[in-house]
C-alpha cells in the first residue's frame, strides 16, 4: 500500500519529464516552441511544436487544425517558474481524485480543463506526440488510430481515463507503434519490475 500511495504522489513529476524529454530528441531537438496561439497563427505552417500547456483553455481551440505541420502538441499540466520551492506542499485534489501540489496555499500548477478531444485535432495528420496530462477527458475516439504518426500520448492525471482504462487498452491493440502513458501503465510496469 504504501508503495502505491507513493507511487501517486510521484507521477506527477514523472508524468511531466517523461512526456517532455521524449519529444525533445533527434529532429525536434532544436525546434522553436510556441506557447502563444495567437503568434503561432501568423505563420501557421511554420508551427511544429506547440505547447499550450497550463492555459486554462476549456477546450482545444477551433483553429488547431491550421497548424497542418504539427508534430508535437501540448496541453498538459505546468509547474509555476515564480513560487520558491518552501511553497510546494502536498495535498488532495478533490475535484480532480488524485495526489498532487496544492492549489490553496499558493497556486503551484496551471492547467487546462479539456474534457474532448475534437475532429480538428484528429486532423494534425504528422502529429507524432500528444500531451493531455492532468485535463478532465470523458473518452478518447476511436479514430485516433487513424493517427499513424503518434508515437506517444500523454494521459496522465485524467481521471477518467484512470478509472475507465479499457479506453486506452481498446486503442493500445490499434496502435501498437505508440506509446501510451497512464498512471495506470505506470503502476503496472512497477509491479512487473518488483515481480523480478
Amino acid at each position: 500500500m504504501i508503495r502505491f500511495i507513493f507511487t501517486l504522489l510521484l507521477v506527477p513529476f514523472l508524468s511531466y519529464s517523461q512526456s517532455t524529454q521524449r519529444w525533445k530528441k533527434g529532429d525536434l531537438e532544436n525546434l522553436k516552441i510556441y506557447t502563444q496561439l495567437d503568434i503561432a497563427l501568423q505563420n501557421p505552417e511554420k508551427v511544429e511544436i506547440l505547447d499550450l500547456g497550463g492555459q486554462s483553455l476549456l477546450k482545444i481551440p477551433d483553429e488547431i487544425y491550421k497548424f497542418k505541420n504539427l508534430r508535437v502538441l501540448l496541453f498538459g499540466w505546468r509547474p509555476k517558474k515564480d513560487l520558491d520551492s518552501a511553497d510546494h506542499k502536498l495535498a488532495k485534489n478533490t475535484g480532480g481524485g488524485y495526489l498532487h501540489l496544492d492549489r490553496n496555499k499558493g497556486t503551484v500548477i496551471d492547467y487546462n480543463y479539456i474534457e474532448v478531444i475534437t475532429p480538428e485535432l484528429l486532423a494534425l495528420e504528422k502529429l507524432e506526440y500528444l500531451e493531455l496530462n492532468y485535463n478532465l477527458l470523458k473518452t478518447l475516439p476511436i479514430e485516433l488510430a487513424n493517427m499513424k504518426n503518434l508515437k506517444q500520448i500523454s494521459l496522465y492525471g485524467n481521471r477518467n481515463i484512470y478509472i475507465n482504462h479499457e479506453i486506452v487498452d481498446k486503442l493500445e491493440v490499434l496502435m501498437p507503434n505508440c506509446q501510451f502513458l497512464t498512471a495506470k501503465n505506470i503502476i503496472e510496469k512497477r509491479k512487473e519490475k518488483d515481480k523480478e
